[in-house]
């Protein structure tokens, strides 16, 4: 079952037949929907399976009939939720069955309490009777209200379409990759040839992207690694598309010109550049933290490394012992991809540099000649005895190459994503290249 969870919308009511009209509705405009009963406990999701990435919830308000007063009949429902809902499930709006007021302020108040539960960004009230015309229900009224309300919370919906994109695009990937295909008539042939040319295109795509060091520990992480820029390049031809579609949305961005704060701004950085997951071996791009009671014999020494970033005010044995508490000793894997790919490595090369608090970037030394500094921050860093905003510099002055062995057996405290790695690639060799010239000044 991988890969189908792809639910937007959930509806949660006691009664299947009221439910129904809704869950055909959505069906005919090609909305998955997930539906609960609410109050068989036995039928709610395993916490792992809980859901993430709801939009639309569908909920009613009296989940057990003759339940008692309002204060039971919301505890009920928040109990349900609990049991369907991760914390981290992102914005939605709640459409309630209810034409009292009370029991919606009530359930605002108790879901905004509860920090196992998302808040939803708005609530709609709506009574089943003014959905229902002619004994049916009019998923039209339904559809204005839940439309007016993503006008009024324009981020969603342009995040929602959006989302939405992106499965489109990776559908088309996958279709597009299976009309390489045969053409055989015979079912059985048809099968058994559809199987085997996508499982060599596959092993194709995880070769070009592994080289060498193919193997079933690495042959789904190249393929995958290989399938995301056709989902881009996908993408990349919908966002015209997209972008003319939300046209009457998009003023509400431009209206908005106030900074969204450095914390903020440092989280995307560290989602775009920096990734923490371990991928089980050595790689270019590995980014390793150096403890000073853990140096390895092979590493520049620390001081040395601070005559290039210190000013001389701080050039001291003593201000240098007080920055070291807070600059932490980094060096980084430069050795070429394909060389990595191809097992063509024949000894690590690291650059030297500090993992610096924006609050100490003042200290950094100031000079004409800082280009053999490569910066990348301020970016959000948590992790060890690290916590809050950083920024990562290099040093094109202090190479080091040591026997892969010796590297392999330091574990990395982060790696450096595709664009920021290419980007320090380049800026080195532009270092390690230039000739110099004679100018009388």
């Amino acid at each position: 079952m991988i890969g189908l969870k792809s639910t937007r919308v959930l509806v949660v009511d006691d009664e299947e037949r009221e439910a129904l009209p809704i869950i055909k509705a959505l069906a005919k405009k090609g909305i998955p929907c997930a539906y609960f009963h609410g109050a068989n406990i036995r039928e709610l999701p395993e916490e792992e399976d809980k859901f993430t990435g709801i939009r639309l919830a569908v909920l009613d308000m009296d989940l057990v009939k003759g339940a008692g007063n309002a204060k039971s009949k919301i505890s009920t429902l928040i109990a349900c939720l609990e049991r369907l809902l991760r914390p981290d499930n992102g914005p939605y709006i709640a459409l309630i069955w209810t034409n009292h007021p009370d029991l919606k302020d009530l359930f605002e108040k108790n879901i905004f309490s509860n920090s196992n539960l998302p808040n939803p960004i708005d609530i709609i009230m709506l009574t089943k009777a003014e959905c229902t015309k002619e004994g049916k229900l009019d998923i039209g009224i339904i559809e204005e209200k839940i439309e007016n309300t993503f006008r009024s919370f324009s981020p969603l919906k342009i995040i929602q379409a959006w989302e939405g994109e992106n499965f489109k695009a990776a559908t088309e990937v996958t279709n597009i990759l299976s009309t390489f295909i045969t053409d055989e008539k015979n079912p059985e042939k048809w099968r058994d040839g559809w199987k085997a040319q996508i499982l060599k295109l596959m092993y194709s795509l995880a070769k070009e992207a592994v080289g060498e060091n193919l193997d079933k520990s690495s042959v789904l992480a190249g393929l995958y690694n290989s399938l995301n820029p056709l989902h881009s390049d996908r993408m990349e031809r919908f966002t015209g598309d997209l972008s003319a579609l939300l046209a009457d949305v998009a003023e509400e961005i431009l209206k908005h010109t106030e900074d969204c704060g450095a914390e903020r701004k440092a989280k995307i950085n560290t989602m775009l550049h920096l990734a923490f997951e371990e991928n089980g071996k050595y790689a270019n791009g590995d980014i390793y933290k150096i403890e000073s009671d853990k140096v390895p014999s092979w590493v520049i020494n620390l001081d040395n490394l601070l005559q290039d970033f210190v000013p001389k005010e701080y050039d001291s044995e003593e201000k240098r012992k007080e920055i070291s508490l807070k600059w932490k000793y980094v060096i980084v894997e430069i050795n070429a991809s394909c060389d990595h790919a191809y097992s063509k490595v024949r000894a690590a090369r690291f650059l030297s540099g500090l993992i610096i608090p924006v609050s100490e970037q003042g200290k950094i030394k100031k000079s004409e000649d800082d280009n053999y500094i490569w910066k990348l921050g301020s970016i959000f860093v948590k992790k060890d005895d690290l916590d809050g905003l950083y920024s990562l510099y290099f040093s094109a002055r202090h190479l080091i190459t040591c026997p892969i062995d010796k590297a392999a057996k330091l574990k990395p405290f982060a790696r450096l994503r595709s664009q920021a790695f290419t980007d320090l690639q380049a800026w080195f060799a532009r270092q390690a290249s230039r000739p110099g010239y004679l100018l009388l000044k």
